[in-house]
This record gives C-alpha cells, sequence and structure tokens, in this order.
C-alpha cells in the first residue's frame, strides 16, 4: 500500500491576542496517493499587538496573508490578501515571530505555502456557534490520526482512477461522525469513506468551547503504473 500524499497549509484566527480557528470559506483539502509527506507544524506563535491608533479609531476586522513556511521553519515572502490596512503591520510582526516544523517530502525538507488568518477584535462574545465550516488550511495541521484509502482490486483491474470529493462533520471530540459522497466513482467513493470515517482531529474550541466542523475532503485515486 502506498503511503498519501496531504497538500494543505493552515489558517489561524487570533482574537484579541487569542488563537482560535479561523473561518474563511469553504475549500477542497486535496490528497494524493503515492509520496510521503510530513506536514509543516506550529512551535510557537507571537500574539500581534493591537496598534493603539486603529483602537482609537475603532479599526478592526481580520488580516489574511500569504506567505511560505521555509525549511528554518520561519514564515517568508508574505504578502497581503485581504484586511485593513492599519492592522497589517502589526500582523506581519507577529507572524515573522512564529517558528513552525518544516515539513518533509519524503524525507527532505521543502518549503509549502501557508495561509495566515488574524482577526483584531476590541472586543468578543463568550458563546461559541454549535458548528462551524472551516477550510483545508484550517483543518491540516489538527489531524492526528489517517488510515489511507484501500485502492479497491476491481479498480485497478478496470483502469479507475480519479478524485473522489467528499463531505466531512468532525465532531466536538474530534472524531469523524458522518461522511458522505458529492462526486467521484461509486466503487473508489466506498473506499474512500470507510478510510475517512476512521480519522481523527484534535477537537477544534472557539472561546475555549468544542464545536463540530464540516469539512469538504478530495481524494485522488492515481493510476497505477
Amino acid at each position: 500500500m502506498k503511503s498519501l500524499v496531504i497538500i494543505g497549509v493552515v489558517s489561524l484566527l487570533l482574537a484579541s491576542g487569542t488563537l482560535a480557528p479561523a473561518n474563511p470559506p469553504q475549500q477542497k483539502r486535496v490528497i494524493q496517493v503515492p509520496m510521503k509527506v510530513v506536514y509543516a507544524k506550529i512551535v510557537h506563535t507571537v500574539d500581534p499587538v493591537y496598534p493603539p491608533e486603529a483602537k482609537a479609531k475603532g479599526i478592526q476586522g481580520t488580516v489574511w496573508l500569504k506567505g511560505m513556511i521555509g525549511i528554518d521553519g520561519r514564515a517568508h515572502d508574505l504578502k497581503l490578501v485581504s484586511g485593513p490596512r492599519a492592522l497589517v503591520g502589526a500582523a506581519e510582526d507577529a507572524v515573522h515571530k512564529w517558528t513552525f516544523t518544516p515539513a518533509t517530502f519524503d524525507g527532505k525538507p521543502r518549503a509549502v505555502p501557508w495561509d495566515f488568518h488574524l482577526n483584531f477584535r476590541m472586543a468578543h462574545t463568550t458563546e461559541a456557534p454549535k458548528e462551524i465550516a472551516l477550510s483545508r488550511e484550517s483543518m491540516t495541521h489538527r489531524l492526528v490520526h489517517q488510515v489511507a484509502p484501500d485502492y479497491p482490486a476491481e479498480a485497478q483491474r478496470n483502469g479507475i482512477h480519479g478524485d473522489v470529493v467528499l463531505r466531512a462533520l468532525v465532531g466536538k471530540d474530534g472524531h469523524v461522525r458522518s461522511v458522505e459522497k458529492i462526486s467521484g466513482n461509486p466503487i473508489l467513493a466506498k473506499a474512500a469513506i470507510a478510510a475517512v470515517r476512521q480519522w481523527v482531529y484534535e477537537p477544534t474550541l472557539i472561546h475555549d468551547q468544542p464545536v463540530d466542523v464540516h469539512l469538504t475532503v478530495t481524494v485522488s485515486f492515481a493510476a497505477q503504473k
């Protein structure tokens, strides 16, 4: 059985200097066979300092930065995607102080793309929503147990390959509670669903309260050579 590749980056949400999950538009999380990947992981973070001038003017919102996590475990090449200009400098200063365990592909260090969502709010509620939808960036680093799908023998004999797109619900305890097919070959979908049902994530907390998470997962079955 060949190893999985999970391609993804992490989005983080910082509310008033507190780490919390981001809630960007839902995206696909792509998994491919066969390269072995070890994800980049966060080792140390620094909370952003809310600029006094921005706070005095009531400026708040989310700063979205894109960049690369280098083989040195640091963020590089940060670029602004969106967010209030008055908050960008504080967001970049914080991210530049973060450290990561570098990603490796087949045992070799590799720079990988990363998204950063830093949320500046002057006040926040303590009531968490019951469920949220998160992107692949927000969930990749939370995956603590993964089972690789078996490539069905029938599909291999008949040259069947391609993507299976699934909708998964991750419960408050981090276990996958339900999985349903959105698209893909029925034979491949059965194998993909059986594997994803066994995945386990770190629980997602908002204001220290666990929430259910909706996630779209794409499992790719590559043609056998």
